[in-house]
């Protein structure tokens, strides 16, 4: 799997902003290698998946949506290959697709990030 990184959140999002607790979630998704779903034609706004953008899935504060963003079996797929991180997580279509669920056919990752070079 390629793709993720690092993470650098402010403090003052994590005290101003009242999603905050979701944009980690998404965010730490993007640090795993997860893309947005859009990169398999979903919908950014009207998906289950914590790496869409959808509304009712943000938190306020500490308190978790009605709706949370969940991990759609694209997700689960993704993470799976990242075995660097995520050792011994396994996918299998069997059991981690539901019957009337059409996955994408491709596994899209982020490529690796490229960090500044360090001029000191």
């Amino acid at each position: 799997m390629h793709g993720g990184g690092i993470l650098a959140l402010s403090s003052y999002a994590m005290m101003k902003m009242p999603d905050f607790q979701s944009t980690l979630r998404h965010e730490l998704g993007h640090t795993f290698g997860l893309p947005h779903v859009e990169v398999y034609g979903y919908d950014m706004k009207n998906n289950p998946s914590i790496m869409s953008h959808t509304l009712s899935h943000y938190t306020n504060w500490f308190k978790d949506s009605e709706t949370p963003g969940e991990l759609i079996p694209e997700d689960h797929r993704g993470l799976a290959r990242n075995q660097n991180v995520l050792p011994g997580l396994k996918f299998d279509p069997t059991w981690d697709v539901p019957a009337t669920y059409h996955i994408f056919k491709e596994t899209v990752g982020l490529p690796p990030m490229q960090l500044p070079a360090d001029d000191n």
